[in-house]
């Protein structure tokens, strides 16, 4: 994927958003459990940019199978509604360990580290996932290839008067440390 089109919604719980995806049709692809690490230089170069650099590990919650991704986030662009876009690039490394050590050895180094739980699913070209942080709650995120249809999915599943949450997990968690 080359941009990131998504809306994130804050959630009292999943069920209300379980319910109105089975009831448009959206089909459940899997649930993961997943640690997120951001990396930075030591000057905080990339944070200062608004851009971020991840290792994400999920193992899927059925199979048991663990798959490591390497994202890099360009800066984003915020909508009124909410819709945050961004250039986005990942790609899938068979060893997050040695990942790991070649951004070390470019003088990365860790500067958040969380989990998270997240089901997947789609409805048509669209991808929803329902996430759970212990530190933060409940959330729904509404990816699309465009903000229109973002935003159409989110009045299809009458969550248009949902809370929109328009800061990133970590500008969330790094709100709790101060």
């Amino acid at each position: 994927m080359g941009s990131e089109v998504e809306i994130k919604i804050r959630l009292t719980g999943h069920e209300a958003a379980e319910a109105a995806l089975r009831s448009v049709g959206a089909e459940f692809v899997q649930s993961e459990d997943e640690v997120n690490t951001l990396y930075d230089l030591p000057n905080s170069s990339l944070r200062t940019a608004s851009v971020a650099l991840r290792i994400r590990e999920a193992r899927d919650r059925t199979t048991g199978i663990v798959t490591s991704t390497l994202t890099f986030k360009g800066p984003r662009q915020l909508s009124d509604a909410g819709v945050k876009s961004r250039p986005e690039h990942e790609v899938v490394v068979s060893d997050a360990t040695e990942a790991r050590a070649i951004l070390g050895g470019l003088g990365y180094a860790p500067t958040l580290t969380f989990t998270k739980r997240r089901e997947t699913w789609t409805l048509g070209k669209v991808e929803i996932v329902l996430d759970h942080i212990p530190a933060l709650g409940h959330f729904m995120e509404i990816e699309a290839a465009d903000a229109d249809t973002v935003m159409a999915t989110l009045r299809r599943l009458s969550m248009e008067n949902g809370v929109v949450e328009k800061r990133s997990y970590a500008a969330l968690i790094a709100s709790l440390r101060t």
